[in-house]
């Protein structure tokens, strides 16, 4: 009997963790296990982490477990190591992010100074891995992502300053102005343009503003649908600063362009060419500017036509193979036949002699622009519009042959047959 006695006494104290303390303890003393492990030998024990991490989420999910500040220090820790672990950083993305957000309530549960100490030497030492992330989710285009990962360095330098430990992160100024630069460019990408403007413009009245021409780009882009003359004085300040830069001269001529301002973009972009003359690119841009006119003008501007050719000539003088400037070059030819045709087509029937006169118009601008195409076509074989250009001359030209050659290779493209 005393047997039966001793061995019920025995199963009686027989528990487990999860018994004695409640899966939530249970879980979070394993999360420390596998943490120890872990970093007792990274590599050999490269597994640990996932647990750690598995195990951690799921301990917080006891509210007197997520009560303690021990058990947020001990996750910001186990997910700043994910975020350090160059595979580990891939398979979770966002370590960094949920270590810092850890590491932040540590801070609101926290009562011991040891442990608050620890919380903020644990956010100081995230910057690295928040970098990493945001750089990986800006080369994959999720821009919101990547402000999430630099706005929240910028929320962990915050706390430091409050606290008396700025020079922990971000000590130079230059890097944090450069981190803010970042963030406020991710932030316009992602489409949270108030907190992006508010960065820039503390940027454009910093030093920094001397060394990045792009701050003045990024708030013109942010004002110019709500604000023009605040946009373009963003511009104006900016090129006080970088007199020869090139990309806040530009974006001043293309907001002349939106605005249908001839002079001012003719203006700015003349100044660039001769800041640049070899440029093809900036004199086929002007060329483009009467090309556009003359397009829109419903009397066709002979003047806008010979600036728009003159200009594009120039360009292929400078860069024999610049298509944009071989193509509109012989789109201009092209369709400076429209209203020749327009008027043939409105003449009586026996206008004779006056029809065949604009239909030898007609044939010289289409033999002008026929080289162009064809040198096009040398340069990039696959280009649609330039085969459905050499269809329309062709047939222009009464050569059914040829243009029923560009017809089926159009068909082709299209994926007939």
């Amino acid at each position: 009997m005393k047997k039966v006695v001793l061995c019920l006494l025995a199963f009686t104290f027989v528990f487990s963790a999860s018994d004695l303390f409640g899966q939530g303890a249970a879980d979070l003393k394993a999360a420390s296990k596998a943490l120890t492990n872990y970093k007792y030998d990274r590599e050999k024990n490269a597994a640990e982490i996932v647990t750690a991490a598995t195990k951690i989420e799921s301990a917080l999910k006891d509210g007197e477990v997520s009560s303690k500040g021990k058990s947020w220090l001990t996750k910001g820790e186990i997910f700043k190591e994910l975020s350090s672990n160059e595979f580990y950083s891939l398979k979770y993305p966002d370590a960094a992010l949920n270590a810092t957000n850890a590491y932040k309530k540590a801070l609101d549960v926290c009562e011991k100074k040891f442990e608050i100490n620890e919380a903020v030497t644990g956010l100081a030492g995230l910057g690295e891995g928040l970098n990493k992330s945001a750089a990986n989710k800006l080369d994959k285009k999720d821009y919101e992502g990547s402000y999430n990962n630099l706005n929240a360095l910028l929320d962990i330098k915050s706390i430091l300053d409050e606290k008396g430990k700025g020079d922990m992160l971000l000590a130079k100024a230059e890097d944090l102005s450069r981190t803010e630069f970042f963030t406020a460019y991710t932030a316009r990408l992602a489409g949270k343009e108030k907190r992006s403007a508010t960065l820039f413009e503390k940027l454009a009245k910093s030093d920094f503003a001397k060394e990045e021409p792009s701050i003045f780009v990024n708030l013109y882009l942010l004002n110019e649908k709500t604000d023009e003359d605040k946009a373009i004085g963003f511009l104006k300040q900016g090129r006080e600063i970088f007199p020869e830069d090139q990309t806040l001269l530009l974006n001043i001529a293309q907001h002349y362009l939106n605005k249908n301002d001839l002079a001012g973009a003719e203006s700015a972009l003349s100044e660039a060419i001769a800041k640049d003359p070899d440029n093809a690119i900036l004199i086929t841009s002007l060329g483009k500017v009467y090309d556009d006119l003359y397009q829109k003008d419903d009397k066709f501007n002979p003047d806008y036509f010979k600036s728009a050719e003159k200009y594009y000539v120039a360009a292929i003088e400078k860069k024999g193979d610049h298509i944009p400037a071989l193509y509109n070059l012989g789109a201009l030819y092209f369709n400076a036949t429209k209203p020749l045709r327009e008027k043939m087509n409105n003449l009586p029937m026996s206008a004779d002699k006056e029809y065949n006169q604009l239909k030898e118009e007609v044939n010289t601008k289409m033999k002008q622009a026929l080289p162009y195409f064809e040198k096009v076509e040398a340069l990039d074989a696959n280009d649609k519009n330039t085969v459905i250009a050499l269809k329309e001359v062709h047939a222009a030209l009464g050569d059914a042959e040829k243009s029923s050659k560009y017809k089926k290779k159009l068909d082709t493209m299209k994926g007939g047959k």
